[in-house]
């Protein structure tokens, strides 16, 4: 604020009035914008005033604890923005602040993935699905081959020698949030590896029977 002094002098009687004004500065305060996952729990909201003394005025008021802090809790909806008012009783309405505050909530990523069964020697398409705030991710584990690589929601897996002989494999699919927002969503599928059947089953002559239709003996 600055203050003037003005003094007002009379020619007739010589006397001095004297008079103080204050000129109110323009309000002023500093936002800063957040971002967060869907199913994180509260978030303070802020912004910094410049000068102390001030009110302040959020709208809407969706998803706020209050309105007329500084600093509201946010409770994770939709992705909203503020229009943020600061103002002062003792100055006039053209001196208010009026800034935005944009609150963004990203959805958690959905991983979907199905147990499967092949015989040994076989390969198998995997079947992922990323949904939701995603939709990339990535197999983890197994030390098998993937093709075109581990990238592909549905890749076709080649297991090595070594999960043939176990007879399983677990694999991982993991989402992949290039944002860096929300934590990594995953699903844990099971590949069962059934040996080919070989050899021969005995058969005793006098199990056998043989139907002939129609009967030649029926006529």
């Amino acid at each position: 604020d600055t203050v003037y002094k003005v003094d007002l002098f009379h020619h007739v009687n010589e006397c001095v009035s004297t008079s103080f004004i204050t000129v109110k500065g323009k309000l002023d305060f500093k936002t800063k914008n957040a971002a967060m996952c869907a199913d994180n729990g509260s978030y303070q909201l802020e912004v910094v005033p410049v000068s102390a003394g001030n009110s302040f005025k959020w709208e809407p008021q969706l998803n706020l604890d209050k309105y007329d802090i500084a600093t509201p809790v946010f409770t994770p909806g939709n992705s909203t923005t503020y229009t943020v008012t600061m103002f002062n009783d003792d100055v006039p309405v053209s001196c208010n602040a009026v800034k935005t505050v944009e609150v963004y909530v990203k959805e958690k990523a959905i991983v979907e993935v199905s147990d499967l069964t092949i015989q040994t020697g076989e390969t198998v398409v995997l079947q992922g699905k990323v949904s939701g705030g995603g939709s990339t991710g990535t197999w983890v584990g197994g030390t098998g081959t993937f093709n075109p690589d581990r990238a592909a929601l549905n890749a076709v897996y080649t297991p090595s020698a070594a999960e043939e002989n176990a007879g399983s494999v677990q694999l991982t699919l993991e989402s992949i949030d290039s944002t860096g927002i929300c934590p990594a969503a995953e699903k844990i599928m099971n590949l069962t590896i059934l040996p080919v059947a070989t050899g021969s089953l005995p058969v005793n002559k006098h199990d056998l029977s043989i139907e002939v239709y129609p009967n030649p003996f029926n006529t």
